[in-house]
């Protein structure tokens, strides 16, 4: 258990580069506020009032898996890029606990983003709580960040692959603002895109976020939650076998050089 807190700590000190006092506060707090601010704006302008408690809610969502990614998706890309990787692979450390120690301190920064936008809405925009759950909202923000950090994962993985991030990180962060409900509803996206929707993270536990504030009873969105988790164990079956297909062929073609 010691050198699992070790290799937590140490892969995400060592390879987080946000990972400073201003920057940390900018990311975690003002941006996810600032966001709220931005869009609660654009809808009271527009006329859109009784969509503005939904946006708070998405964006709260959105916000949490936003800023998970991102610190995941760059953890792991400098994993290979300062040349650490080949020597993680040297070792005979469990797999499982090396692709699990890139992302368990990024979730806990991803629940203060979602907890500041729901806050921000409640301080600035009149958001009511007055009949919110308490208990599924906790449970459901934190369902979130885990659902949000398996996806942010495999994604990661991906971008190791293909020896890239950025560019990786906006299509993906494009793709959970369209698709997973937080300003566009979901009965709305045309087609397979709303099946589609409901395989990404966030998409089902919006639902019960939502639910949450409006006081709904957790047996009434057991279903989302349910699928949420689903969604979550999807995703680390799919990233670790994808983490563990990029080693193989990484020993194989020597590819692991550093590129940063």
């Amino acid at each position: 258990m010691r050198n699992l807190f070790a290799l937590v700590y140490l892969s995400y000190k060592g390879l987080f580069m946000w990972l400073n006092v201003p920057e940390y506060v900018s990311q975690a707090a003002l941006r996810p506020v600032l966001m709220v601010v931005m869009v609660m704006l654009v809808g009271r302008f527009g006329r859109n009032f009784d969509s503005l408690g939904e946006y708070i809610i998405g964006l709260a969502a959105y916000s949490c898996a936003y800023l998970i990614l991102g610190g995941v998706m760059q953890s792991m890309y400098y994993d290979r890029g300062l040349g650490t990787m080949p020597l993680s692979f040297a070792t005979a450390v469990n797999r499982a606990m090396l692709y699990f120690s890139r992302g368990v301190l990024h979730m806990p920064n991803g629940i203060v983003t979602a907890i500041m936008s729901i806050l921000a809405g409640w301080l600035l925009f009149d958001l009511s709580l007055g009949d919110t759950n308490w208990l599924l909202l906790v449970a459901t923000i934190l369902l979130i960040g885990v659902s949000a950090t398996t996806f942010s994962l495999f994604i990661g993985t991906l971008s190791v692959v293909f020896n890239e991030w950025i560019s990786l990180y906006g299509f993906v962060v494009g793709l959970l603002f369209l698709l997973t409900g937080a300003i566009i509803p979901v009965s709305r996206l045309p087609g397979l895109l709303t099946e589609f929707s409901f395989l990404l993270p966030l998409t089902n536990g919006l639902f019960a976020l939502r639910g949450a504030i409006e006081g709904t009873p957790i047996a009434d969105v057991w279903p989302h939650l349910l699928a949420e988790t689903g969604v979550g164990v999807l995703y680390t079956i799919i990233g670790l076998i994808t983490f563990r297909l990029f080693e193989v062929y990484a020993r194989r073609s020597g590819i692991l050089e550093a590129t940063v």
